[in-house]
């Protein structure tokens, strides 16, 4: 999904710096990805101040306007439906 340098977590071996920006927009706008994701960004890699991008205007903006964001990006996806999924059978 290209969303590796978003999280510069100590166990993300595919964090590049240089890609970070684009990561982090495509995982913010992907309506195919998460709410919980985006905030697990945002507030475990964030609130450690390793992503430079939160550090400028755009940055600074988009947190202060994430909720109404995440709803428009993710208007079909915002609120979670949760899912069971069966991966196998009990026998009897």
């Amino acid at each position: 999904m290209e969303v590796n340098s978003a999280f510069p977590l100590p166990d993300n071996p595919y964090f590049k710096n240089e890609d970070s920006e684009t990561h982090i927009m495509r995982l913010f706008m992907d309506e195919s990805i998460s709410k919980e994701l985006v905030m697990f960004c945002i507030e475990e890699c964030n609130s450690k101040s390793k992503l430079p991008f939160f550090k400028t205007e755009t940055g600074k903006q988009l947190l202060n306007d994430i909720d109404f964001l995440l709803r428009f990006w993710k208007n079909k996806n915002y609120h979670t439906k949760p899912l069971i999924t069966i991966i196998g059978q009990k026998e009897n």
